[in-house]
């Protein structure tokens, strides 16, 4: 599904990390989220962020991504090369080496 979507919509009040959001990026679709710390963190310029209860701002994000074939193109390349950040491979190397680092 994410690979026939443009965006991917998520108005969690609550999230530990965004892994659906992770996983709907790394195919390149674009989050829009409410504006809650974690999700902030992982989209960084990557998506749109509104405040959290604000319907009006989701659905002017939605329009601006929608009828804007440059910006949504250019978000979607940031959304997909972003999430490449966030690899178990990546996850694991930056572990080993802060291991290194401590021992």
């Amino acid at each position: 599904m994410y690979g026939s979507a443009d965006i991917f919509l998520s108005t969690a009040l609550y999230e530990t990390f965004g892994l659906t959001v992770l996983e709907a990026m790394s195919r390149g679709c674009i989050p829009v989220t409410f504006e809650i710390p974690p999700l902030v963190e992982l989209i960084d310029d990557a998506g749109i962020t509104v405040p959290v209860g604000d319907t009006e701002a989701i659905a002017r994000a939605i329009a601006s991504v929608a009828t804007d074939p440059r910006r949504r193109a250019s978000l979607a390349e940031r959304s997909q090369r972003r999430a490449e950040l966030f690899t178990w491979d990546a996850h694991a190397d930056a572990l080993v080496n802060l291991m290194e680092a401590l021992a």
